[in-house]
């Protein structure tokens, strides 16, 4: 065998060892991901879970001036029907008096302004706020709450939360 031979077969014995190596390499890769996609399908939510991150409330039943409390994701979320009155003592709040300042607008839904949605927990104590004729307070720590959610007083540091929602219709909210 001349050096020619000799170099052209060790090239090619390299060339498949390279080949083999990158496909090893490739096919650990590819089954590391089959794993983790399995792994992570198994210890994800079930389909009973996933389903119950979402709930249909009926506004039919929340006539003005009521409130609907409901249980989403294990906290408990009021569904307010404001009357005219409601909104107009809303809309003469001045934004700037409250503690964390927002618009009304950011917190209702336009085409439906009268209907506010918020989690009926205080973020600062974890306490379940109660409904009032004007707006919301925990009994908790005395903090006191519009009826848009809004922080009104020292005690209530932040705006109550408002959970994804989304109208299906005008009398149906979708929660989640």
């Amino acid at each position: 065998m001349d050096e020619a031979e000799i170099a052209h077969d060790h090239g090619g014995k390299a060339a498949t060892m390279k080949f083999s190596t990158i496909l090893m390499v490739a096919m650990a890769a590819v089954a590391t991901g089959a794993l983790a996609y399995i792994f992570g399908a198994a210890l994800g939510p079930d389909q009973n879970a996933r389903a119950e991150t979402h709930i249909a409330v009926e506004l039919g039943s929340v006539k003005p001036g009521e409130t609907d409390v409901v249980t989403w994701r294990d906290n408990p979320v009021i569904i307010r029907h404001l009357t005219k009155q409601q909104m107009n003592q809303l809309r003469a709040i001045p934004t700037r008096s409250l503690r964390q300042p927002v618009s009304l607008a950011t917190r209702i839904t336009p085409g439906l302004p009268n209907v506010i949605v918020v989690v009926a927990v205080d973020p600062a104590s974890g306490c379940e706020v109660v409904a009032t004729p004007d707006g919301f307070d925990d009994p908790c720590n005395g903090a006191r709450y519009d009826a848009a959610g809004r922080a009104l007083n020292a005690a209530a540091a932040r705006n109550l939360k408002i959970p994804p929602y989304r109208f299906a219709d005008r009398n149906t909210i979708i929660l989640g």
